[in-house]
């Protein structure tokens, strides 16, 4: 399912990248599943490519946050900006950001949820984010 979503639903190419990231050992079964229980899941391994995401995480989340303040206005819309409009944003910065849609999630999930600086309106169309105010978080 994630490889589907990654792949804009490209089914041979998830497939491909899944088959991928099990070679070169990216992702992998939970180290502890309870004993006769079905495993249903996998988590990153410890990998250069994980280890580089975990080294530029402040750096990149934080520049996110900047980036939502930047483009939000509390009197337009709430202070909501939609979401194709960060993403644009990100775009225009490669080397920070990443090159595809599926860096630019996993900066935006790891930001709202690690460091609970954004939110995002989830029951919206277009998933606007905004920054949180200080006494929000």
């Amino acid at each position: 399912m994630i490889a589907n979503r990654v792949t804009r639903g490209n089914r041979d190419l998830a497939r491909w990248a899944f088959e991928y990231a099990q070679h070169i050992r990216l992702i992998g079964p939970p180290r502890f599943v309870a004993p006769g229980a079905i495993q249903n899941g996998l988590i990153l391994q410890k990998h250069r490519f994980v280890e580089r995401l975990e080294i530029r995480e402040p750096e990149v989340c934080k520049a996110l946050t900047t980036l939502v303040e930047r483009l939000s206005r509390p009197h337009i819309q709430n202070g909501w900006v939609p979401l194709y409009i960060v993403i644009q944003s990100m775009e225009q910065d490669p080397q920070l950001y990443g090159y595809i849609h599926g860096e630019y999630d996993f900066w935006i999930n790891r930001t709202i949820a690690k460091y609970g600086t954004l939110q995002m309106d989830g029951r919206h169309p277009q998933t606007p984010l905004r920054p949180k105010t200080q006494e929000q978080q």
